[in-house]
């Protein structure tokens, strides 16, 4: 801000006319303004003078209002409903029990403006009228949930994907040449109705709108991309994912660049406070994949307006994924089993001392914790994503898992080493563990390697044991959760065995491999065909001094190269070059029954009733499952879509035992469901 020299002893600001006495309450002024203590003008993204804002809002009367954000005036109200929140938000919904909104008429440049609008659909199928704009009683303009149309001129923008229901920030430019005898004029907007002076094939809008904003202009691309970008992070939706678009506060800083994530570019989600743009997001869920990963400052609640804790101005976290399966990663020796799936999180501003709340919902994990596990938050500093050192790498306990699946860790920071980034997942594992570094022994020239141990989890004292043959390596006790070096360790087998002061154990039997040793390229599981063996070839390019060992679930032995698989269960390969081993275990699942990969019900019995499934798919493709009374009569139907993985379920009254069908494709599927 520039402060200029008082020539006159009066000032005027914002309108008004302040008469001062002497030169020194002029100089007051200007520190005044300097340090921020008058109120700055609030502006979606920064970007100055919209003429329309309109956003809902909630009540304490339980309602949600339709307002104009710049003039303050109530447009209309309803009450508050499961569907009034987007991104914990308040969102307008728009049904059958209420048809859509009238705007008042407004006076706008014809020539050139810009649009945005925030909605959400929830008919997939059919074509609806998001909003349209007349003049003198015309409709000119409409946008639907399949396309952009300018009935003036007969010209259509169709959309990809018009069927998800997914959240979407839609930009809208209007730019056209002056016409002659053309001045500014009356325009009308109609929200989430059909318009009644044109004969178009579309329903009006049923689903969300949180929130509209038009400016008289064009926009420029950067300006467009600090709008949209507030609406993203507001909202929980993707910044044209097809573009890659970076991520810009209010300012026009980066503060996160799809571009330059490498594979970390998908559902970009972000909490944070810009005040140039009255954006305060406390907390959020990507609204691609509602619920499974949320985070929060200090708590996760019901509305981003609750909790205690401040955040400063241009603070961001902003995080996205890799894509990945929510499938088990491969399990690492001395780690607990992480997901395929890793989070990077970007932040912006100082995070180290935020405390920062996170929920998984575990109930879309394929495969969840198993009885004696439990879950842990990872955190790899480095942001490899490796979470293989000791240094680098943090876990978090759970602190309590719900009965909606729903795992819940607190006080997380982030950032601690102030490099900007950390990786992130979800593990699965005991609630005590080792974690292990390790540096490999050789075979040529031989060499022992060494091996850095910590306990995680548990209470303090602890107890190591380290055994090779059923001979005691090294025996030690702990106060404090600090790491234990040991040396001089050859190449071989060894058996660790941690206990803490609540008597809690842990036990893994691991191989210590030389780097040196002959590599195999295995994978870690796989699935037996439908109708032959499985046929692996573990061949390595110099096979004239190595020698192949398979160990067999039933624990017989095959020395070959290739192997030919007709049993489920895990195997061991090992392969030797002048007693250098290499050893790898893998599992081998059964056969799918048609597009049945796998099908899991529990609790099978139950004692209440209550029951979830885990369907696995080959492919994608529609499930429909029904559940049969013990007499026979269908009790239930239902139908999922769109995916190769379902985690469904219900409740039944009565003791007996039921009949569940599932039903993919030509494929079926029967499981007794027992109610005791």
């Amino acid at each position: 801000m520039k402060c200029y020299t008082c020539l006159h002893p009066s000032i005027k600001v914002q309108g008004f006319l302040f008469t001062v006495g002497s030169y020194l309450l002029c100089f007051l002024f200007c520190l005044l303004a300097q340090s921020g203590l008058f109120a700055q003008a609030i502006y979606p993204g920064g970007v100055h003078t919209p003429k329309l804002w309109y956003a809902a809002e909630s009540t304490a009367d339980g309602e949600i209002i339709w307002k104009d954000i710049l003039s303050g005036e109530v447009i209309s109200r309803q009450k508050e409903n499961a569907e009034s929140w987007l991104n914990f938000n308040p969102a307008f919904t728009f049904d059958r029990e209420f048809p859509g909104l009238n705007l008042p008429a407004t006076v706008i440049q014809p020539e050139k403006w810009t649009l945005f609008t925030t909605y959400q659909p929830r008919d997939t199928f059919n074509e609806q009228s998001i909003w349209s704009f007349s003049r003198a009683g015309i409709t000119e303009g409409i946008l639907t949930t399949h396309r952009m149309a300018d009935l003036r001129q007969f010209e259509y923008l169709n959309f990809s994907h018009p069927q998800h229901n997914y959240p979407r920030v839609s930009t809208y430019l209007h730019h056209r040449g002056k016409e002659a005898g053309t001045s500014q004029s009356e325009i009308s907007f109609q929200l989430a109705r059909k318009p009644h002076d044109r004969q178009l094939p579309v329903n009006s809008f049923t689903g969300k709108m949180p929130e509209i904003i038009l400016y008289e202009r064009v926009l420029s691309p950067e300006e467009r991309q600090r709008v949209a970008s507030y609406l993203s992070i507001k909202y929980g939706t993707h910044l044209a994912p097809e573009q890659e678009l970076d991520y810009l506060n209010a300012s026009g800083q980066v503060l996160l660049s799809p571009a330059n994530s490498d594979d970390f570019r998908y559902r970009v989600t972000g909490i944070g406070r810009d005040d140039l743009s009255g954006l305060y997001q406390r907390q959020s869920t990507s609204s691609y994949a509602p619920g499974l990963l949320t985070v929060g400052l200090d708590e996760i609640t019901d509305q981003n307006t609750s909790g205690i804790r401040i955040l400063p101005d241009q603070n961001f976290l902003l995080w996205a994924d890799n894509n990945a399966p929510l499938e088990p990663a491969e399990k690492q020796v001395l780690q607990p089993t992480t997901l395929l799936r890793q989070w990077q999180a970007q932040v912006t501003g100082n995070w180290s001392d935020q405390s920062v709340a996170l929920a998984f919902d575990t109930h879309q994990l394929r495969t969840p914790a198993g009885p004696e596990e439990t879950y842990w938050l990872v955190v790899d500093r480095s942001a490899r994503g490796n979470f293989g050192g000791i240094a680098s790498v943090d876990y978090y306990p759970l602190y309590r898992l719900w009965a909606d699946g729903r795992a819940h860790f607190r006080d997380i920071r982030w950032d601690t080493d102030g490099s900007g980034q950390d990786v992130f997942t979800l593990a699965t594992g005991p609630e005590l563990f080792v974690q292990a570094e390790m540096d490999a022994p050789n075979c040529f020239p031989a060499e022992n390697g060494n091996l850095r141990l910590k306990a995680v989890g548990g209470r303090a004292p602890y107890q190591f044991q380290l055994r090779r043959n059923d001979q005691l390596v090294v025996e030690w006790t702990g106060q404090t959760a600090e790491i234990l070096e040991i040396p001089d360790l050859p190449a071989d087998a060894y058996e660790l065995l941690l206990s803490d002061a609540d008597g809690k154990h842990y036990r893994e039997t691991f191989y210590f491999q030389s780097a040196d040793a002959p590599e195999i390229s295995l994978a870690g599981v796989y699935q037996l065909p439908a109708d032959q063996p499985l046929f692996l070839d573990a061949s390595l390019a110099s096979t004239t001094d190595l020698t192949y060992t398979w160990q067999l679930p039933d624990g017989t032995t095959h020395h070959s190269p290739q192997i030919s698989i007709t049993q489920a269960g895990e195997y061991i390969l090992l392969i030797d070059r002048n007693a250098c081993i290499s050893r790898q275990r893998f599992r081998v699942e059964p056969a799918p029954r048609g597009n049945f990969r796998r099908v899991e019900l529990f609790p099978n019995p139950s004692s209440d009733g209550h029951f979830r499934a885990r369907v696995h798919l080959e492919h994608s493709a529609e499930l429909h499952w029904s559940v049969f009374s013990p007499d026979g009569r269908l009790l239930l139907q239902r139908e999922h879509r769109g995916g190769d993985y379902y985690h469904t379920g219900a409740q039944l009254s009565g003791k007996g035992t039921y009949l569940i069908r599932f039903s993919s494709q030509n494929d079926q599927l029967t499981i007794p469901f027992i109610v005791q």
